[in-house]
């Protein structure tokens, strides 16, 4: 039966357990390499931090939490490779640091707050037309409604052709703006949602990464 089964080129059990041993190996060696690799990184780090008087503000904040940035599920690994190093300077003035999972990359993304930081006020800045508009058919539709509209106004109040078309135009940048700050609202209102489910999900597997089928829920 074991002859037959090699002639069908199915295998034994003999060779699924060499098989599962050499894959165990790999990922012990793995396993091995990063480990020395962030030893040797931590020391690197400390160096730096020595050097230039900088210190690792997350951990300061959160002396007793455990969270990572990077993580690998074949073969399990779990890492905080992203820092925030600030000088003594203004540590003071951090209020929040966290970590937090984020949908657009492999890493989490690292935050850090600072109270008593004077914002500069900011103008409303150059307008330009965002060219994706003219892809979106409720955007197009609509200004094509539109824009009879507002010439009939400007031909009944307006003399000048020049001042016609000045006046259409004024109205496609007002109500551009306002349809793109709206569109540009609910995007990063969604975006928000996506993250609040990742981040719970994250958690979830951070703290317990056996319990997969309770992510792929959320």
């Amino acid at each position: 039966m074991q002859s037959e089964a090699k002639a069908k080129g199915l295998g034994t059990m003999e060779s699924f357990s060499i098989c599962t041993q050499k894959q165990r190996e790999n990922e012990m060696a793995f396993l091995l390499k990063v480990t020395v690799f962030c030893k040797d990184v931590g020391v690197k780090l400390e160096e730096l931090q020595s050097e230039l008087d900088l210190h690792d503000i997350w951990r300061i904040k959160n002396p007793t939490t455990r969270s990572y940035t990077w993580s690998q599920s074949e073969p399990q690994f779990f890492s905080r490779l992203d820092y925030w190093l600030i000088s003594n300077s203004l540590a003071d003035n951090v209020c929040s640091v966290d970590i937090i999972p984020s949908i657009k990359t492999d890493h989490s993304a690292i935050v850090i707050e600072f109270q008593g930081v004077d914002a500069k006020a900011k103008g409303p800045g150059i307008w330009k037309l965002n060219c994706s508009l003219l892809s979106d058919e409720t955007y197009v539709e609509k200004i094509n409604s539109l824009i009879p509209k507002w010439v009939q106004e400007g031909e009944k109040d307006l003399e000048d052709p020049r001042s016609v078309w000045d006046w259409v135009k004024y109205n496609i940048k007002k109500y551009s703006r306002k349809y793109s700050t709206n569109k540009c609202k609910e995007k990063k209102l969604e975006e928000q949602m996506l993250n609040k489910e990742f981040r719970e999900a994250y958690l979830i597997f951070e703290n317990n990464p056996s319990r997969p089928r309770k992510i792929k829920q959320l």
